[in-house]
């Protein structure tokens, strides 16, 4: 999906740049369905009755989700990496390169001690009634909160 993405973006001559449109709707589309992942049993429950019916469409929705938040999430991850080259001069390229590998590896151990926590706690009920839930919203909202910094405030 990346090469794809990188190939459209390059291309694109969007007055918002090259970047920004598929980062902003790869954002979206990554929240909607991780928020769709975490409360799939509900959202089903509210179309659907029979029990069967329920079980097998759940997972459907939830495998959809999954493949969704797979694909937009390579076009958020790669109009970021082409930023470093688009706004780097050439002999800061491989610097910038090496600290978005640092943050990059600080976010993976950041989520995998957040799936430690026990976010009841932490939380209460406000995010949701289940540690799945809750690591979908703070997952949604992180993504959120970083590229809407990156490029609206710290543009």
């Amino acid at each position: 999906m990346q090469p794809v993405v990188g190939v459209i973006a390059d291309k694109s001559k969007s007055k918002w740049g090259r970047r920004r449109p598929f980062m902003v709707v790869g954002t979206l589309i990554v929240s909607a369905c991780l928020l769709v992942l975490g409360w799939t049993k509900e959202i089903v429950g509210m179309f659907v009755t029979d029990t069967d019916t329920k079980r097998t469409t759940t997972v459907v929705l939830a495998v959809l989700s999954i493949y969704a938040v797979d694909f937009a999430i390579n076009a958020v991850q790669s109009s970021c990496r082409s930023l470093i080259v688009d706004t780097l001069p050439i002999p800061k390229q491989q610097l910038g390169s090496a600290w978005a590998s640092r943050m990059i590896s600080i976010g993976h151990l950041a989520g995998y001690g957040a799936g430690a926590l026990d976010l009841q706690r932490v939380f209460g009920s406000a995010l949701g009634d289940s540690q799945f839930k809750r690591m979908t919203v703070i997952a949604a909202l992180a993504l959120v909160v970083a590229v809407v910094y990156r490029l609206f405030i710290r543009a």
